[in-house]
């Protein structure tokens, strides 16, 4: 609803939309709870955790926690994460490349999205989720 990835990127043949978390934070718990019976574009959400790298496998967005955030200009080279959406709440994530960085402000979560990393992605935001942003990196 607020991104689209390119039609030959979107996985027709998908069996499921995956989100992913790369190492430990609380948002993996948070997402297996929101997630739970809901679908985009008719297909299931799948929640997935990876400790690490070496495990790594291609998914739709992957939330990166701060303690795998030093990673990510090797995330970015991977060919297998070229399309994906790639977040964090790592403190200046999307000035180092990241496609959206979350941010509390004033007890509320907001978020900066770097339009450079998500034109790389092939990814498209919306012109709502655009103009919720903090800050638009790379505009």
């Amino acid at each position: 609803r607020f991104i689209e990835w390119q039609q030959d990127q979107d996985d027709a043949g998908s069996q499921a939309v995956c989100i992913a978390v790369l190492g430990e934070s609380p948002v993996l718990e948070a997402l297996e709870k929101s997630t739970t019976s809901k679908t985009v574009r008719g297909l299931p959400i799948t929640v997935l955790h990876f400790a690490d790298l070496d495990h790594l496998r291609p998914c739709h967005v992957l939330f990166i926690a701060p303690g795998q955030a030093p990673h990510l200009s090797e995330l970015l080279e991977r060919e297998e994460m070229a399309a994906t959406l790639l977040v964090s709440e790592t403190a200046g994530f999307a000035e180092e490349g990241g496609a959206i960085e979350l941010v509390i402000v004033d007890g509320r979560v907001r978020f900066d999205i770097n339009l450079v990393a998500m034109q790389q992605a092939k990814l498209q935001a919306s012109s709502r989720l655009l103009g919720q942003a903090r800050k638009i990196v790379g505009d």
